[in-house]
């Protein structure tokens, strides 16, 4: 394993897997999400939801916001953690293994593959990104929380940011958060417009008071909501 430094920040990368890929393509797979961390401020709270190996995390982290990071896969959270250990930032970015979803519980997380860097990671059913019916070839434990429970046990503050990708049930994070989201001044949202669930997310957004801020989505693309006049 060696150690890649990329915008300042120090990230582990072992052979032959695809955390290679996730940091080859930093600066050039979600540019619009670094230039919403680029406007987050140094008493911001960001909440990164599926944070994977923590590129995100880790920006977020390096502006001075304090971080708090979730991943359920189990490698992937291994090293999430040591990616925050080689930055010396255990203070300012805290991360925990567990989904999120629309209510607390114990049940199994279905893998396309356990192995670092990898996504499509599903709690409670195995679906696909687009919420299709698949069988998944590993699984392991899992515990889930929504995030008003987890906010409220942990003691943790509310964010002022949000970030959720959790390939496909991004509509149950969002269930499962009407305090939290409450708070919030932007959420930006990996959407899939031709998925139900995720158009009624777009209206629910909607009703929590947020406007959108970038254009609207006709893939799987990320969507910004915004309060209006923030940001």
């Amino acid at each position: 394993m060696r150690v890649r430094e990329i915008a300042d920040i120090k990230f582990a990368e072992p052979k032959a897997t695809t955390i290679t890929w996730r940091l080859n393509t930093f600066f050039t797979k979600e540019p619009q999400t670094l230039a919403w961390i680029d406007g987050f401020g140094r008493d911001d709270v960001f909440f990164d939801v599926g944070a994977n190996v923590g590129l995100y995390s880790l920006y977020a982290a390096k502006r001075g916001c304090q971080v708090y990071a979730f991943e359920p896969i189990a490698a992937n959270y291994h090293y999430l953690q040591k990616n925050i250990g080689l930055n010396g930032w255990f203070e300012r970015c805290v991360a925990y293994c567990c989904a999120l979803s629309d209510a607390d519980g114990i049940d199994m997380l279905y893998l396309d593959s356990g192995a670092p860097g990898k996504s499509m990671a599903s709690y409670a059913e195995q679906v696909s990104e687009r919420l299709t019916p698949k069988i998944s070839r590993e699984r392991q434990g899992c515990v889930a929380f929504t995030l008003d429970s987890f906010v409220a046990k942990a003691a943790i503050p509310r964010p002022t940011h949000i970030k959720i990708d959790v390939d496909g049930l991004e509509h149950k994070v969002v269930a499962g958060a009407a305090a939290v989201i409450a708070a919030a001044k932007s959420v930006l949202i990996e959407l899939n417009p031709a998925i139900p669930q995720h158009a009624g997310l777009i209206e629910m957004m909607h009703r929590h008071g947020f406007v959108t801020r970038s254009k609207p989505v006709k893939n799987v693309e990320n969507q910004l909501f915004v309060r209006d006049g923030s940001l």
